[in-house]
């Protein structure tokens, strides 16, 4: 009988001032010890399954269930994570895995005489050598953002695609639709969240603001922090008609704060 691959670590090399890290300064500064528990206890979770831990919904739950957190907070501090490095950003926002370089590299030093536990070319991040040629190249993922970005809009609602072609950040886009669904089953008004995802889109344009600064999709929508984002002056649309005329106006790449209903 063939012995199943083991892909996992038994034990990982901690640093011993992993807490001066540049990429963990932020979530440290902001969540002290309780941020820097979470890391280390994500670490172990990557470790034990490799060099990548899935980060989808469900996952989340799972993961702040196990280390007592609320979920919130354990994906505030993986968003901050993201954006100052120490998770790999396009390898969340295309493949919704937490991984990186080091760790990659720490798992192939750890298998070495391990047959059978290799990378996903999908999931590579490493140099590579090609044909036997000497020089080094960066492995590209088999699948290209833009393709799988083409395959979920394939498959979601009309509304959710209008607020994906208006948000200022594509990332993450299964669990922005997750975070969408949640908002029709709470009977949400959509044309304002359309609004609120256009007026937040023209601030961080306004402001030039840096991709890494921008929300999550997701976290845009959870929570009801969309409302944040409501310019005072718009109002609900209300009535059958009125909110016809608006969603065509949206539909026609028109800004909805420029909305007005003639009958």
């Amino acid at each position: 009988m063939v012995r199943p691959i083991k892909m996992g670590l038994d034990y990982f090399p901690l640093d011993t001032d992993i807490d001066t890290d540049d990429k963990l300064a932020v979530v440290i500064g902001k969540y002290k010890n309780q941020g820097f528990g979470i890391v280390v206890r994500l670490m172990m979770v990557i470790y034990r399954n490799g060099y990548f831990y899935p980060w989808t919904e469900r996952e989340q739950y799972a993961f702040a269930t196990k280390v007592n957190e609320e979920v919130e907070t354990v994906r505030q501090v993986v968003e901050d994570c993201l954006m100052w490095g120490f998770f790999d950003q396009e390898q969340y926002e295309v493949n919704e895995i937490l991984t990186s370089k080091g760790f990659q590299k720490r798992y192939n030093l750890a298998t070495d005489r391990r047959k059978g536990a290799e990378i996903d070319p999908a999931h590579n991040l490493l140099t590579v050598n090609v044909d036997n040629n000497p020089e080094q190249v960066e492995l590209m993922p088999a699948e290209t953002p833009q393709k799988k970005r083409k395959e979920i809009k394939e498959n979601i609602c009309t509304r959710f695609e209008e607020f994906w072609s208006i948000y200022p950040k594509k990332a993450a886009p299964k669990d922005a639709e997750k975070a969408w669904a949640a908002l029709i089953k709470e009977k949400a008004q959509i044309n304002d969240v359309l609004i609120a995802a256009r007026s937040y889109a023209e601030e961080c344009k306004r402001e030039k603001r840096d991709k890494r600064f921008i929300k999550l999709p997701a976290t845009f929508l959870r929570q009801d922090r969309w409302k944040d984002h409501l310019p005072e002056e718009i109002e609900p649309v209300i009535g059958s008609e009125e909110q016809a005329a608006f969603d065509e106006w949206v539909r026609g790449g028109n800004a909805p704060s420029n909305f007005v209903y003639s009958p």
